[in-house]
């Protein structure tokens, strides 16, 4: 059975400007919001997680709670994507990733964001880094899950 969804195109400048003037007001941390031709992204830097687990942080939940408020204002599909930093196997990265992005995207369906058929997730490992990972700086920043709101 396939369905079609209306939408209306979340990547424009207005709502980038607005959902970062939104995260600024609330002082949510090393959150940064991106458009791109598939979709209005925001990235969420140095999540944190249970060491070496997807268990989230209560610090995160938290944010997430502020970031799923947004979400509620947007029709689209969305899509998780979790990365890790480069630390042990890549087999590893890649499992921790998705396991991320999922726990995210699930803790996002008990907020009532979207249902779970409306959700969708993906690891990317260690293959995307946004900065080096030779510091901690840089592997902070690498550990971090990107919600789209989808477009395309």
């Amino acid at each position: 059975k396939a369905e079609l969804t209306d939408f209306e195109r979340s990547s424009t400048r207005e709502n980038r400007e607005k959902i970062t003037d939104t995260v600024q007001e609330l002082g949510l941390k090393d959150v940064i919001v991106k458009e791109s031709d598939k979709g209005l992204t925001i990235s969420i830097e140095n999540i944190n997680f249970e060491p070496d687990s997807a268990e989230l942080a209560p610090e995160e939940k938290t944010k997430l709670r502020y970031i799923a408020d947004i979400l509620k204002n947007f029709g689209n599909d969305i899509l998780v994507t979790g990365h890790c930093a480069r630390r042990g196997t890549v087999q590893a990265q890649q499992e921790l990733s998705e396991q991320r992005a999922a726990s995210v995207a699930s803790f996002l369906t008990q907020l009532g964001v979207r249902t779970s058929d409306c959700i969708f997730t993906q690891g990317k490992g260690a293959q995307e880094p946004v900065a080096p990972n030779d510091t901690e700086a840089g592997r902070r920043r690498n550990r971090r899950v990107e919600i789209m709101l989808m477009d395309e």
